[in-house]
C-alpha cells in the first residue's frame, strides 16, 4: 500500500486538500486559520488512504473502482487552460494565478502543481529549443533555468511528455538531481498555506495601497498614512499567528539569491552575444540601471535602498518594474521571480534609517 512519500499518494493527497480547502471556504471558514488547515490536512490524508486503497483493491480484482476523481479535478484543467493565455494576461499586468481567482473566486490562493521543479522551466513544447540552445548555461545555473528559456517560458500548451522528460534531466552537473521531482505531503501542505496567506496578504494590501495613492502618498511611513501603517501592522501579526507557513515565507526574501541572480547571470548575459540582444533582457538592463541610480542616491544620503527612509526610491523602483513586466513577458518572469520582492517588500523587512530622505530624480 502506497504511503506519503509515494507519488500516487501524494497526487492524491494534494487534489483532496484543495477540494477541502474549497468547501471550507463555501461553508465561510477561513482558508488561513490554523484550525481550518488542519482539519483540511487530515481529511485530505484519509482521502488518499482510501483512493490508494480503492486502488490496490481494483489491481487485484476484487470489484471496486478505480481511481477516485474530485472536484479540484476540474479546477486544476481549469488552471492550465487559463496558464495557456499567461502572455496575453501578462500584457494586461495580472498572472494566471490572479486570472484563476477572479474567474474561480472559491479556489482563490490555491496551489495546481506540487512537483518541484529547480529550474523554473515550464512544461511545454515552446521551451524544448531554447533548452537545447542553453542547456549548458542551465547546468551552470539551473536554479535559474527560466531565464535562459526567456518569454518562451510564459504560457504555452502543457505537455505530458516534456513533464516526464523533467524527472530525467540532471540539474547541475554531478549532482544526480532530476530538474523535477514530486513533493512530500509536507511540502504541500506548506506551500499550499503560504499560497493562501499570500492570497490574503495582497488583497489588504492592494486595498492599502489605494488608499495611500488617494491621500497622495507612496509609503506607509510618510505623516498621514500613521493609521494604515497601524492596520496594516496589526493585520500582519493576525496572519502570522494564522499561518506561520506565511510568515515564515514572508520573512525569507534572500538578498544573496539577488546577488547570485546579478552576478553570475544577468550580468554575463548582457555581454553574451547570445542573449544580450532579446528584449527582455535589454528591458532588464534599463531597470538594473535605474536600481542603481537609486542604490546611489540612497548611499549619498547615508542610507540603503532597503531602509524605510528609501520608501521613495522603492516606489519609484516599482512602479517601473510594474510597468516593464506589462510590456514585454520575459522580464516579467524577471520580475515577479527575483527582482521585485527587493522593493515591494523591503520597507518591511530592513531597519530603519535616521539619514534624510533621498531625493526622487531619477531618469527613466
Amino acid at each position: 500500500m502506497a504511503d506519503g512519500s509515494d507519488p500516487q499518494f501524494t497526487d492524491a493527497y494534494s487534489m483532496a486538500l484543495n477540494t477541502e480547502l474549497i468547501k471550507a471556504r463555501q461553508a465561510g471558514k477561513d482558508p488561513n486559520s490554523k484550525a481550518v488547515l488542519d482539519a483540511a490536512d487530515e481529511k485530505a490524508r484519509g482521502v488518499a488512504r482510501s483512493m490508494m486503497f480503492l486502488e490496490f483493491a481494483s489491481n487485484f480484482g476484487l470489484g471496486l473502482s478505480g481511481e477516485g476523481s474530485t472536484k479540484a479535478d476540474f479546477y486544476k484543467e481549469r488552471y492550465r487552460e487559463i496558464s495557456k493565455n499567461a502572455a496575453d494576461l501578462a500584457a494586461r499586468g495580472t498572472t494566471p494565478a490572479e486570472e484563476m481567482a477572479r474567474q474561480h473566486p472559491e479556489v482563490a490562493g490555491l496551489k495546481w502543481s506540487f512537483s518541484e521543479n529547480q529550474t523554473g522551466i515550464n512544461a511545454s513544447l515552446a521551451v524544448e529549443n531554447r533548452i537545447r540552445k542553453y542547456g549548458k548555461d542551465i547546468q551552470k545555473n539551473p536554479e535559474f533555468g527560466w531565464f535562459y528559456v526567456g518569454s518562451d517560458n510564459v504560457g504555452g500548451e502543457f505537455s505530458a511528455a516534456s513533464y516526464a522528460a523533467q524527472f530525467g534531466r540532471e540539474g547541475a552537473v554531478g549532482s544526480g538531481e532530476a530538474w523535477r521531482g514530486k513533493d512530500s505531503v509536507a511540502g504541500i501542505r506548506t506551500k499550499t498555506a503560504a499560497s493562501l496567506g499570500w492570497d490574503q496578504y495582497y488583497s489588504v494590501k492592494d486595498q492599502v495601497d489605494a488608499e495611500l495613492l488617494k491621500r497622495g502618498l507612496h509609503s506607509l511611513q510618510q505623516k498621514g498614512a500613521e493609521d494604515l501603517n497601524t492596520v496594516m501592522q496589526s493585520f500582519k501579526s493576525d496572519l502570522s499567528s494564522e499561518n506561520p507557513e506565511w510568515a515564515k515565507d514572508y520573512g525569507s526574501f534572500d538578498s544573496s539569491k539577488m546577488q547570485t541572480f546579478l552576478n553570475q547571470v544577468a550580468a554575463p548575459a548582457m555581454k553574451d552575444g547570445r542573449l544580450k540582444n532579446r528584449t527582455d533582457i535589454k528591458m532588464m538592463a534599463d531597470y538594473l540601471d535605474l536600481r542603481q541610480q537609486a542604490m546611489d542616491q540612497a548611499a549619498a544620503n547615508g542610507s540603503s535602498l532597503g531602509a524605510r527612509s528609501s520608501a521613495n526610491l522603492r516606489a519609484i523602483l516599482l512602479q517601473a518594474g510594474q510597468e516593464m513586466s506589462q510590456e514585454n513577458i520575459g522580464f516579467s518572469q524577471m520580475w515577479q521571480r527575483v527582482l521585485s520582492r527587493e522593493v515591494d517588500l523591503a520597507g518591511d523587512q530592513f531597519p530603519d534609517s535616521s539619514a534624510t530622505p533621498a531625493s526622487t530624480a531619477l531618469k527613466f
